[in-house]
């Protein structure tokens, strides 16, 4: 048994299980990967109180075989009651290309990424599916996001200005005293056209194959505007050179992808989500600044680049304008 995505995964420890069978042909995989809570205590408790863990095993068992895209098999899905314990067996990728985040997200991947998405929202859009699974998978509205996550914000933004203080411009500076106010507005916002979230598509959860792209961890599946998963996305995943002066294009890709699914889009709408949500996703990288002193070098680098990447897709979109006060 080795650990492995060491410096990736936030919530979880994750190890590759080497299986031997008794037998020839073997009944199984010679690898599996187990996926099991984090012992991060303050990781934990946000775990505990958002369900990541719950939501988590009930995307895997209910409704991964449902998504446009493939997913790591399951062969098991446990949660305690209390959803401070949860352990999964899934599928080894290891013959599949990873994703890294910190190297960014090249082109063709970004695109297979901006499909996949806009192929899943167009499919849960306005379906029974949204309004039934409020209770597992929250809504961006629920009023526990603005009692929670200031609580994660706040701490990781006082360590995100010292390490990537001159990379802060003022007017982000004053957005980001501030983010704790504004994150309730800034969710509510996104709940206009709901649909469901992955909440975590980032490059570190993605894998490539002949087949083309597989996607893993749902912890923080959701529902909200499908713009979330997307500026989630390309602000902390690609890198400012490959970014740059490819926003317009971006959001035009997956509103064409969405209308080519069934549910159309004005580009304008969709243009003013994702702004709106590349304010709230900043939360992302600056809660994970919390941990920054116990994660080893790739960690580190993971968390800085998901943080400048998004300060600069918040400046290079003007999307401050969309907010009073700085």
């Amino acid at each position: 048994m080795q650990q492995i995505a060491q410096g990736s995964a936030l919530l979880s420890r994750v190890y590759r299980v080497h299986l031997d069978f008794a037998v020839e042909p073997s009944p199984g995989p010679r690898s599996v990967v187990v996926k099991i809570a984090t012992t991060d205590p303050e990781q934990l408790l946000a775990a505990e109180l958002l369900g990541f863990y719950h939501r988590e095993v009930w995307m895997y068992t209910n409704i991964a075989g449902q998504l446009p895209y493939r997913t790591p098999e399951v062969f098991l899905a446990a949660v305690s009651d209390d959803g401070r314990a949860t352990t999964l067996v899934l599928e080894d990728l290891r013959r599949a290309r990873p994703v890294d985040q910190v190297r960014g997200a090249m082109w063709r991947e970004v695109c297979l990424g901006i499909d996949a998405l806009a192929a899943q929202h167009a499919r849960f859009e306005n379906t029974p599916l949204v309004s039934s699974v409020g209770s597992v998978c929250r809504s961006l509205s629920d009023p526990v996001y603005p009692t929670v996550l200031p609580m994660l914000f706040e701490p990781g933004w006082e360590l995100a200005r010292e390490v990537c203080g001159d990379r802060i411009s003022p007017q982000l500076s004053r957005f980001g005293d501030r983010w704790s106010v504004e994150c309730g507005e800034l969710l509510r916002r996104l709940m206009e056209r709901p649909t469901l979230l992955h909440g975590d598509f980032r490059a570190d959860n993605l894998f490539v194959d002949r087949g083309g792209l597989i996607v893993t961890d749902f912890q923080i599946a959701g529902l909200g505007a499908g713009a979330f998963d997307l500026a989630y996305f390309v602000s902390q995943s690609v890198g400012p050179t490959r970014r740059r002066s490819r926003d317009l294009r971006i959001v035009e890709r997956y509103v064409a992808g969405l209308g080519a699914h069934g549910a159309p889009s004005r580009f304008g709408t969709t243009w003013r989500e994702y702004r709106t949500a590349l304010l709230a996703c900043l939360v992302y990288p600056v809660a994970a600044f919390r941990s920054w002193e116990s994660k080893n070098p790739r960690g580190r680098a993971l968390i800085e680049a998901m943080f400048t990447r998004a300060a600069a897709t918040i400046e290079s979109t003007e999307a401050l304008e969309l907010v009073s006060d700085v």
